[in-house]
């Protein structure tokens, strides 16, 4: 947490030193709030005034260095694309004041247009409106009043800028930072210098064994000079300090270096830093040919589907009547068990008939005759048995019969 505070910290420090020496630092979307938008239209406006002194009808130039998308990563607009500038990643003020007077410096070797031009106000306020978000250089602007003269630093300023809390600001206003010189002073010469260093090429392959530059003043070129070991790659001289603006370009830079310059007061730096390398891609092996796929048949005409006739309107379905309840059904009485038949007692065996003597002739009784009574009696009984007999012999046929 300690290390996120310092980097915020750090960060406000730098857009704070920035807007003072016009210089710009690029934002990360870690230290925003919201996202960038990269369409939305920006101004700047920039104030020129030293002491109590407001300089009116000033020309500003303003150019475009570079667009910034919403993930606010810095892409060099086509007339700054052969500068080879580094501009994403960049955090300190030395870093973005070198990327500044480099800027400067193309700008003159290459006579770069600008995109807009303008005058300062009576307030010595100069404005830009329906600027595109991105990356922004204003010109150095010499100015003399009287016996003063005021020498005002190129700005370069990132818009949007992001603000001390973490929102971004469309529309921004800085004031230039200034250095006044009195008569007194002007007539005072004071040294300038132009050293050359190189980088990453210590084994000195690629190095050329002279440079050449040229010395620039208020944008007029006013010297040449080649730079070497014999005069341990610099050069000097002296002017007067008259609020002159002086720049220094490099010519024909040599084959696989990128230059900057660092201004440190009088003193250029301009320092070539070798390019690696960067390696081969493989050559992608040809694709083979794809066969030619057969012509596809001609797909046969579909016949024409005959016309479907109207289906007739069904008619409508007349109502149900309604089904009448059923009456409840009355409960079935229970059928009464049927009493068990008595068991039929068995029959007694019939007892043998004796054999019936032979009757004899029967003689008609005579009158007064009583000699035959006992004989009429035992055929009665052996009638009366046998009757009985065959009566027992129906009855138990007929309850079998039931069974």
């Amino acid at each position: 947490m300690a290390e996120r505070r310092m980097e915020i910290i750090a960060v406000v420090l730098c857009f704070c030193l920035c807007l003072m020496s016009f210089s710009a630092f690029a934002a990360s979307t870690k230290d925003a709030k919201e996202p960038l938008v990269a369409d939305r239209e920006c101004s700047l406006s920039v104030s020129y005034r030293y002491d109590r002194n407001a300089f009116n009808g000033q020309s500003v130039k303003l150019y475009m260095i570079a667009e910034v998308s919403e993930d606010a990563t810095y892409t060099l607009v086509p007339s700054f694309e052969k500068s080879n500038i580094i501009l994403n990643g960049i955090r300190t003020v030395g870093e973005w004041n070198v990327i500044r007077s480099t800027l400067n410096s193309y700008i003159i070797a290459n006579k770069v247009d600008p995109i807009l031009v303008d005058v300062t106000d009576e307030n010595g306020i100069v404005s830009f409106s329906g600027l595109k978000p991105g990356l922004y250089l204003t010109s150095n602007v010499s100015v003399t009043l009287g016996r003063l003269s005021c020498y005002f630093n190129s700005a370069l300023v990132a818009l949007p800028g992001l603000d001390e809390d973490g929102y971004w600001q469309y529309n921004i206003s800085v004031a230039a930072k200034s250095r006044g010189v009195t008569q007194s002073e002007k007539d005072k010469n004071i040294p300038y210098k132009v050293i050359k260093l190189w980088k990453g090429d210590e084994g000195q392959k690629n190095r050329p064994t002279n440079i050449e530059v040229e010395i620039f003043c208020n944008g007029n070129l006013v010297k040449k000079a080649i730079l070497s070991e014999e005069n341990h790659w610099s050069y000097s001289w002296s002017a007067k300090d008259d609020g002159a603006i002086w720049n220094v370009v490099e010519r024909n830079i040599p084959k696989g270096y990128a230059m900057t310059l660092e201004k440190r007061n009088t003193t250029f730096v301009l320092t070539n830093s070798l390019i690696p390398d960067i390696p081969d891609v493989p050559d992608v092996p040809d694709i083979p040919d794809v066969p030619d796929v057969p012509d596809v048949p001609d797909v046969p005409d579909v016949p024409d589907v005959p016309d479907v006739p109207d289906v007739p309107d069904i008619p409508d379905i007349p109502d149900v009547p309604d089904i009448p309840d059923v009456p409840d059904v009355p409960d079935i009485p229970d059928v009464p068990d049927v009493p068990d038949v008595p068991d039929i007692p068995d029959v007694p065996d019939i007892p043998d008939v004796p054999d019936v003597p032979d009757v004899p002739t029967i003689v008609p009784p005579q009158t007064g005759d009583t000699s035959n009574i006992l004989l009429y009696a035992i055929l009665m009984f052996a009638s009366g048995a046998t009757l009985i007999i065959l009566g027992i012999t129906v009855k138990r046929n007929r309850h079998e019969e039931k069974n």
